[in-house]
């Protein structure tokens, strides 16, 4: 396989860079889809563009304006319901569970983006569309579908994904002459993301209760901040722990996001940790601790081979190519720790922007030179750490 020059880092030693915040991508695609469907002028400050987000307005809006920090939406230029269109989502798994019900149209949509995304699940979307007799066409490259959703009540069950939830909540409201449709849903694994959906929408003036979504008056331009990606700061702390930041962090703001507990999770050092409601942070937690060699059990877990890899593999993988101690179950891994007593040069591809992270933390005291491919992958949620490391030389030979 060959690999372009932009795709590689070899790492011949402990990284130092300076802290650079990115938004959260979990509210900035929230309030993207908020904007659109309120139909308000929008002013996004704090806000940091990723390869998801960018999908998510490119499907959406014809024309988007920055302004410093800021990421101002005009509602003139949203993309409104016509003929047939094509839409490319990339990797993000994200955008296409979100646009599928707020975009489907009798005129018919077509979804395409790599070729690992149409491999993700989207069962429940399936069923609830061929129920209704609507156009649902899934190939190896492209998913094409036709609506509207028809129906005055629907369910969504939590035992998959909380992005079911939060599509069909924002997909419920009313627009225009429809009143939208009743939601009932089951309490799921990730219930911190269906809290930040319910937050956005409660910003945008959009609240749910007694099954029904009901927009209130607002003024016409939006203003809101993003707070600070709770996820990938985590990885900043640990490698703050090992010495590879530049300076103190600051305190961080995370709204609904529950990983900002990470943290006092690193400075506690406990023996099991329980993710149900922060499943994102189990890269960074299991990488960091292989490399500080502490033995440790993260449970409620299951969910991660639902992400854009199945992340519970992935890390079992990366671990493993670092000589690092683990054994994974179905709902929990256990980090078995130790120091590894004759480190490998390492050679290693990546696929998913988490796994970038915990490789590393893993590489910051392996002591061997490590190359990593697919580094790309990176800039789905965190460009801004992407474009440090190519520029920079900071340990790392780019060639």
């Amino acid at each position: 396989m060959a690999i372009s020059n932009i795709d590689r880092w070899i790492l011949q030693g402990p990284i130092n860079i300076p802290y650079v915040p990115v938004c959260s991508k979990s509210y900035a695609h929230r309030a993207i889809l908020l904007s659109y469907l309120t139909g308000r002028r929008t002013i996004l400050r704090n806000f940091t563009l990723c390869d998801d987000t960018e999908v998510t307005l490119q499907a959406l809006y014809s024309s988007y304006e920055r302004k410093g920090d800021a990421l101002v939406l005009d509602p003139k230029h949203r993309i409104l319901e016509g003929r047939h269109r094509r839409i490319w989502v990339g990797e993000s798994g994200s955008t296409l569970r979100f646009l599928i019900p707020i975009l489907a149209q009798k005129e018919g949509i077509t979804f395409s983006g790599t070729p690992t995304l149409l491999q993700r699940p989207l069962q429940y979307y399936e069923e609830l569309f061929q129920k209704e007799g609507l156009l649902w066409e899934k190939r190896e490259d492209h998913l094409l579908i036709g609506g509207p959703l028809r129906q005055s009540m629907y369910h969504v069950p939590g035992r998959l994904t909380s992005q079911y939830i939060s599509a069909m909540l924002m997909a419920s409201i009313p627009r225009g002459d429809w009143e939208g449709f009743s939601l009932t849903f089951s309490p799921d694994a990730s219930r911190q993301y269906i809290a930040i959906t319910l937050d956005v929408m409660k910003a945008f003036g959009v609240e749910y209760g007694n099954q029904k979504t009901h927009v209130k008056e607002m003024k016409q331009t939006m203003e809101y901040v993003l707070p600070e990606d709770a996820s990938n700061r985590a990885f900043y702390e640990a490698l703050a722990k090992m010495g590879g930041v530049k300076e103190p962090l600051p305190e961080g703001e995370y709204g609904e996001q529950k990983d900002g507990i990470f943290r006092q999770w690193i400075e506690e050092e406990k023996d099991q940790y329980n993710l149900r409601d922060t499943i994102d942070l189990a890269p960074v937690m299991a990488c960091y601790f292989a490399s500080i060699g502490k033995r440790v059990r993260l449970t409620g877990i299951e969910n991660l081979i639902y992400k854009e890899s199945n992340r519970l593999e992935e890390i079992g993988r990366v671990l493993r190519a670092f000589g690092r101690g683990v054994s994974i179950y179905e709902d929990s891994l256990v980090v078995t720790g130790g120091r590894i007593a004759r480190p490998k040069p390492i050679q290693l591809h990546l696929t998913d922007h988490r796994m970038v992270h915990g490789s590393l933390l893993l590489a910051q005291n392996h002591g061997k030179p490590v190359i990593l491919t697919g580094v790309s992958s990176l800039k789905k949620s965190h460009r801004e750490l992407y474009d440090i490391l190519q520029r920079r030389n900071h340990g790392i030979s780019i060639r």
